[in-house]
C-alpha cells in the first residue's frame, strides 16, 4: 500500500545558501559546489538542463507531535563522500532538511491538502551574497 506524503524542506540549511535580490527579483541562491548538486547539460548547447539535489526520506521511529511521520536528509554522492573533508561529510549526514506527514484526502472530492511553511528571508543585494 502506497502512502502519499506532503511536507517541506528548508533550502537555507544547504551550505552557503541564502536569499538575495538580483536585478530586482527575490532569489534563492544555492552554490553548486559544496552542496553536492548534480547538473545535467544539453549536448548541443552545453547549457545547464537540470540541477538535482539527492534526498533521503526516511520513516521516523515515532510520530511527532505535529503528525510528522517521515524526515528528509541530503543523499550524498559517492564522489562527494570520498572527496570532501570527513568532518563536512559527517555534518551533512546529520543535517535534517525537513519533515513529512501523510496527505489527508477530503472524501468529497479526493483533493489533497498541503501546508507550506514560510522560509525566513533576509534582504541581500546582488553584491552582498552570503558566500
Amino acid at each position: 500500500m502506497s502512502q502519499d506524503l506532503c511536507g517541506s524542506i528548508d533550502l537555507l540549511k544547504l551550505h552557503n545558501s541564502g536569499m538575495a535580490t538580483i536585478r530586482g527579483v527575490r532569489c534563492m541562491v544555492i552554490p553548486i559546489e559544496g552542496n553536492d548538486l548534480y547538473v545535467t547539460k544539453d549536448d548541443t548547447t552545453g547549457r545547464a538542463k537540470a540541477c538535482y539535489l539527492g534526498l533521503q526520506i526516511r520513516q521516523r521511529r515515532e510520530v511527532s507531535q505535529f503528525g510528522k511521520t517521515h524526515y528528509c536528509k541530503q543523499q550524498l554522492s559517492k564522489e562527494f563522500r570520498e572527496g570532501a573533508n570527513p568532518e563536512i561529510v559527517e555534518l551533512k549526514k546529520k543535517t535534517y532538511l525537513g519533515d513529512f506527514k501523510p496527505m489527508i484526502f477530503d472524501d468529497s472530492n479526493q483533493a489533497g491538502t498541503v501546508q507550506i511553511a514560510p522560509l525566513a528571508e533576509t534582504d541581500v543585494q546582488e553584491d552582498e551574497l552570503p558566500f
